[in-house]
């Protein structure tokens, strides 16, 4: 993460996919190399369930701080909506 801090502007991010159960270790660690949390979107698989992973938004400069669901799946197993319209043009079938 150093590296990162290194090279990243002032004004810029970077993006992390972390498995949900290393998440609150990587917020640690941004934390203290000066940087914020400003988006975190939590990947379920069902609504209900828990999180399988993590896509979060790092930068230099504190902004407010956005969270958002992403569920891959309805109860009957189609896929959402959401997770269609995010991923279509990079599957053949959904």
């Amino acid at each position: 993460i150093k590296k990162t801090v290194e090279l990243l502007n002032k004004s810029g991010s970077f993006w992390v996919l972390l498995p949900y159960r290393e998440t609150d270790h990587f917020v640690k660690l941004a934390k203290s190399n000066d940087l914020f949390l400003t988006y975190e979107m939590n990947i379920l698989n069902k609504s209900g369930e828990g999180p399988k992973a993590v896509i979060s938004e790092y930068s230099k400069i504190e902004r407010s701080f956005i969270i958002e669901n992403l569920i891959i799946k309805e109860d009957s197993q189609n896929y959402t909506n959401q997770f269609v319209n995010l991923l279509k043009d990079f599957y053949l079938h959904l």
